[in-house]
């Protein structure tokens, strides 16, 4: 299943100017004619607009789009989504441009491809990060957790201090063991929760380390035999 959250503008804002860095490809949708959907890649940008060379075959029939709003997929660890409008084009650098208008929030796509076990209120996680060269940590509830990763909620100020793409250690405990378990985990989304504070989905981050591994293989077997014994007990 695929479902998408929206981003806090700040968040948004650090994903478009690393997609300026990192010229990340995207995928124009105009409005009402998708046989016009045209391929490109960030060439420059600011906060007002986004200008974006295309690829593939000349596109004799730019000056049409000038002025249609347009879905937008930008693609980058993540794919996200946001709506534009077509401003100008096409002009000519190295290669054929168009010019959009800079969104001011993105969402972020999911799949969700993990059963995940829903957790007591009690379960936390603690949190450890490096922002400037200051090491920080802080913690809250964990919502839910797989052996790919997890989910939780923090304040608004240490949850923006980590941002989407933040790395992080996380630690915590899970009620069918007494071990505690540490992943490396990258920040994959970061939205607003109705209490004021956000909630954060992480991915573990093994890197073919033997521990690791090892630690999340642990995880995957506690939360298969706790999926199964929750499924023999509504079966009696």
């Amino acid at each position: 299943m695929q479902y998408a959250i929206d981003i806090s503008e700040r968040q948004s804002r650090r994903v478009l100017e690393q997609g300026v860095r990192m010229q990340s490809q995207l995928l124009i949708e105009p409005v009402g004619i998708p046989e016009r959907t045209i391929l490109g890649f960030i060439a420059s940008g600011d906060s007002d607009v986004l200008v974006a060379e295309l690829t593939g075959p000349p596109h004799p029939w730019l000056r049409e789009l000038v002025g249609r709003n347009a879905g937008v997929q930008l693609f980058q660890e993540e794919r996200y989504l946001f709506n534009s409008k077509i401003l100008g084009g096409p002009t000519w650098h190295e290669g054929e441009q168009i010019t959009l208008q800079s969104p001011r929030v993105l969402q972020v796509m999911q799949r969700r491809r993990f059963w995940r076990a829903k957790l007591a209120p009690s379960s936390m996680v603690n949190l450890h990060w490096n922002t400037n060269s200051r090491a920080l940590h802080t913690n809250g509830p964990l919502l839910n957790v797989s052996s790919e990763g997890l989910a939780c909620k923090l304040d608004a100020g240490a949850a923006q201090s980590i941002g989407i793409g933040g790395r992080v250690r996380a630690e915590f405990k899970i009620p069918q063991s007494s071990s505690i378990f540490r992943f490396e985990a990258v920040i994959r989304n970061c939205s607003p929760a109705s209490d004021e504070s956000w909630i954060l989905g992480m991915e573990f981050l093994t890197d073919g380390d033997e521990a690791q591994s090892a630690a999340q293989q642990r995880l995957r077997d506690l939360l298969y035999q706790s999926r199964m014994a929750e499924c023999e007990a509504s079966s009696k």
